[in-house]
């Protein structure tokens, strides 16, 4: 533990990164941080929404300086006058060019039935989103390295070593640093070791991630049998009746606490679990690279993470935990707002979108915005080196004094770079 590094701000609880491998489409996201999208608002309808003086300024902003760009450069491929439509991105309508597509945003808060991830906008009223982050690069082995360690050019400690090195252990028993199911492209073990800190910083891996079909068919592989994590899947015995086995032995389990209620060590060991390990991460175990196909993939992304989310979210909260944990969902950089290859959407790290929860950040509150594309960050731009600060302070770290001498200078994460970001501090 650095004892230096340590600050009377902020928590000193669990953190969870929630890591969407390949970028999150800003453009469909829960709102890029451009100006209001004109779409109803909870409980309004369209008529409503449009004769709201606030959303028709939207819209005459939309009819005046967008519109005419669509009708220039991208009605030829996505007009339904035109027969085209490539890849269902249809831009016929202000809502399908802002949402990219009929279903509409990916999250549209408080409003599930326009959303993509049904359960997790539940919950926006406990998410804090940054609209306006960004990174050095557009490409996945620097950027994922980048958000992982603050530097895509050296070896340097991952921000789960830095945070175990500044808050130390509570559990001498368990690891401090849990990393479920990374990739072993993009940087590999890098992006959750230690390098010159202690060896006790690096995090214990479990499982690995499996290459995505499309991929692994493009690059002549085999996919790696099995699920990212082994032995989770059992051939010999029907799902039903493994649910009658894992139910009986938590009967039995119940049972013995309240038969023993003087050395309850099954509830304890889940207790020590939550209080001994100070940062897990989370790899998504879909992709969420769309340079293709985005109409299926990023529906079916969405589809494969929502019910986890959700009921981590609600868990945490039913538990009394979600104030004293950091939820962070983030990917390395976010997408463009334009097609790609006719189905998809390239990388984009000048301005995109992430949320967090719990642990210290502002409930329902929304920072900074990107341009009327949602391409470049123009308001309270968040540059990774800024986000990597503030986490550290929500979790009572001073980032510029949390630092290690390793070939004669001081290191920390965020170098010599920018600052915390307050506003979305509680």
């Amino acid at each position: 533990m650095n004892l230096n590094a340590i600050a009377p701000i902020g928590r000193r609880g669990l953190t969870l990164i929630l890591l969407l491998a390949g970028g999150f489409v800003h453009a469909q996201s829960p709102d890029d941080g451009s100006p209001d999208d004109g779409l109803p608002a909870e409980g309004q309808s369209a008529e409503q929404a449009s004769s709201d003086p606030d959303r028709s300024e939207a819209m005459r902003l939309f009819e005046s300086k967008i519109r005419p760009l669509l009708a220039k450069y991208c009605y030829e491929c996505h007009s339904a006058e035109k027969g085209v439509q490539k890849s269902g991105l249809a831009l016929d309508s202000r809502h399908s060019a802002r949402a990219g597509g009929t279903r509409g945003p990916a999250v549209v808060p408080r409003d599930p039935v326009e959303s993509w991830l049904l359960r997790a906008v539940a919950h926006a009223d406990e998410l804090c989103f940054i609209h306006s982050m960004r990174t050095d690069l557009p490409n996945h082995s620097q950027a994922f390295l980048q958000l992982h360690t603050g530097s895509f050019q050296f070896t340097r400690p991952s921000v789960g070593a830095w945070t175990l090195y500044g808050l130390g252990t509570e559990n001498e028993n368990l690891p401090g640093f849990v990393t479920l199911s990374p990739p072993a492209a993009n940087g590999g073990a890098l992006n959750y070791g230690n390098a010159f800190l202690p060896s006790v910083c690096q995090a214990t891996k479990i499982g690995t991630q499996q290459i995505p079909g499309f991929y692994a068919k493009l690059l002549g592989v085999d996919r790696e049998p099995g699920p990212p994590l082994k032995y989770l899947d059992n051939d010999s015995v029907t799902r039903g009746r493994q649910r009658n086995q894992l139910d009986l032995i938590g009967d039995l389990n119940r049972m013995k606490v309240e038969r023993d209620r003087f050395h309850p060590e099954i509830e304890g060991a889940i207790e020590s679990f939550e209080a001994g390990v100070r940062f897990v991460e989370i790899t998504s175990p879909v992709g969420w690279d769309h340079h293709f196909n985005l109409k299926q993939t990023l529906t079916e992304s969405c589809e494969a993470t929502d019910r986890p989310v959700a009921a981590l979210l609600a868990d945490l909260k039913r538990r009394g935990m979600l104030e004293d944990t950091l939820v962070v969902w983030a990917g390395e950089f976010g997408r463009s707002p334009f097609a790609q290859s006719g189905t998809g959407r390239d990388h984009n790290h000048l301005g995109y979108t992430i949320w967090m929860a719990g642990g210290g950040v502002k409930p329902g509150y929304r920072h900074g915005a990107t341009d009327e594309f949602g391409h470049r960050a123009v308001d309270y731009e968040c540059h990774l080196h800024d986000f990597h600060a503030t986490l550290l302070h929500l979790l009572g770290l001073d980032h510029t004094r949390l630092t290690y001498t390793s070939g004669g200078r001081p290191f920390r994460l965020t170098d010599v770079y920018r600052d915390v970001v307050e506003e979305i501090v509680t």
